[in-house]
């Protein structure tokens, strides 16, 4: 994990709960610059991925995060990423799947790479450019 993107994330992570009302996101994301809520919205749900797959992201109901991820990995230069997470949002898939549907859809996920070195790319760029506080 990138020592600067995770410093950054951190700084990002803290202002969305800050900012958050209630249990909402979206006030707090649109406070963001894109390249802020790309290292935010990334990184949550790859994390969550991490810890219980999409049916965890479902059963949590982060799958409200979806379309901000789809323009994150967009704006972040991972189409493979975006046409991934769009066709799981548009596939109707949720955490009332089932088992051989979500085993496939994480197998999918786990495919993917690269996120990492281009948040870091990002973060590094939108330094210069004046991106990120």
């Amino acid at each position: 994990m990138d020592e600067t993107v995770q410093r950054e994330y951190a700084r990002v992570r803290e202002r969305v709960w800050d900012a958050d009302e209630g249990d909402d996101d979206e006030v707090a994301l649109a406070l963001l610059t894109p390249l802020e809520r790309a290292l935010y919205v990334t990184r949550e749900l790859e994390e969550e991925l991490a810890d219980g797959g999409w049916y965890l992201v479902f059963a949590n109901e982060d799958d409200r995060k979806i379309p901000y991820a789809v323009e994150a990995y967009e704006f972040l230069g991972l189409p493979e990423y975006a046409r991934h997470f769009r066709e799981v949002l548009d596939s109707g898939f949720g955490d009332e799947s089932s088992e051989d549907e979500s085993d496939r859809v994480d197998r999918e996920y786990a495919a993917l790479s690269g996120a990492e070195a281009a948040r870091a790319r990002a973060v590094a760029s939108g330094r210069l450019k004046g991106e990120l506080a």
